[in-house]
This record gives C-alpha cells, sequence and structure tokens, in this order.
C-alpha cells in the first residue's frame, strides 16, 4: 500500500511540473456537450485530448459545467476535486485548445457514398460486440465509441485493456486501416 501511495504521489508530483510547462503536440481532440433544456445548469463539456509531451503519450480528460472544472483525469489517473487548481496552466491549455476554430467537415460527394456503407458495416459488426459484451443494454439509444491507438473509450470512459485490444483489432480487420498515434476511430448514436 505504501509503495502505491508513493507511485501515486510521484506520479501527481510529475504531471504537477508538467501542468507548469504544458507544451502537448495534439494528436487527436474530441469535445462533447450535453444540453440540458429544463435545467441549463447541469450541462456539461467533456473534451478529451491525447497527444505526446517529449516521448510520453498523454491523455486528458476535462469536464467543464457553470461551475467550472468538475473533473480532471490525466493518463488514467482522477486528479480530486480539490487539487484541480494546481493544474491551472495544463487546463488553460486544453480549454483553449477546444475554443481553436475548427474548418467545418466538408460534405461527402455522391460518388463517395460507398465508403459510407464500409464504414457502416463496421460500425454494425462493433455495435454487435458491444451488445455481447454488455457495453450496449436492450434499448439503449444514446451511445458513444472511441477507439485510438492506445485506449478504449465507451461513453467518456477507458475500458481494460482487453476490450481495448478486442475492438482495436475488430476495426482494423474490418475497416482495412491501422491505427495510430495521431488517429483515431469514433462513432457515436444519439436521439
Amino acid at each position: 500500500m505504501k509503495t502505491y501511495i508513493l507511485i501515486l504521489i510521484s506520479f501527481v508530483c510529475s504531471y504537477s511540473i508538467f501542468a507548469q510547462s504544458n507544451m502537448i503536440d495534439v494528436h487527436t481532440y474530441n469535445k462533447y456537450t450535453s444540453e440540458h433544456s429544463t435545467k441549463p445548469e447541469l450541462k456539461r463539456t467533456t473534451v478529451f485530448i491525447s497527444g505526446t509531451k517529449n516521448n510520453d503519450v498523454i491523455t486528458i480528460k476535462m469536464v467543464t459545467s457553470s461551475q467550472g472544472i468538475i473533473e480532471l483525469r490525466i493518463d488514467e489517473v482522477d486528479i480530486p476535486y480539490d487539487k484541480i487548481k494546481g493544474y491551472k496552466e495544463l487546463t488553460d491549455f486544453v480549454a483553449d485548445y477546444a475554443e481553436m476554430p475548427r474548418p467545418k467537415v466538408a460534405e461527402m460527394p455522391k460518388a463517395a457514398t460507398g465508403k459510407f456503407e464500409e464504414y457502416k458495416s463496421v460500425n454494425d459488426i462493433l455495435i454487435d460486440e458491444l451488445k455481447k459484451d454488455g457495453f450496449i443494454k436492450e434499448g439503449d439509444q444514446v451511445f458513444d465509441v472511441m477507439i485510438s491507438f492506445d485506449k478504449f473509450y465507451f461513453n467518456g470512459k477507458a475500458q481494460d485493456v482487453k476490450h481495448f485490444a478486442k475492438y482495436k483489432q475488430l476495426y482494423e480487420a474490418h475497416s482495412g486501416k491501422k491505427l495510430t498515434p495521431i488517429t483515431y476511430y469514433h462513432f457515436s448514436q444519439s436521439l
């Protein structure tokens, strides 16, 4: 137990240093906003960023609401709410990156609609497996899936290594594409 605490303290300290010099090369970025029409105070924005700092791969999840930053995860470590202020430079970097203007996605030309069927079949295969593994329950109509080079997220939560390996292999086998440190596959279904 003492070893675990020492490892956690050294990890948090190293990330405190990281927060002070937040030069991160962003490779993947996703931003999700949940709207609540009856209770606007429940609106949440979640930003996922992964990238590299020196030779280390870094993944960050930051959740904001009207109260400010309410959740911060760096790699697999959840930063306690009362410690988030110590990462201000890092959280400002993530917030600034999230607010940067992005080019609009071009409309798919009619000639490329065959490609859509390819991706649709990959989605269908993954959805079938997600149901078998119990991620998607009967009647679920809203879900979000992201498979990156080194992580598998379901509804914004990183999943275990076993499921990551399975879903990465499924995606690569059925799409014919390999995930690299700067690529990811994302799909979601919403009401």
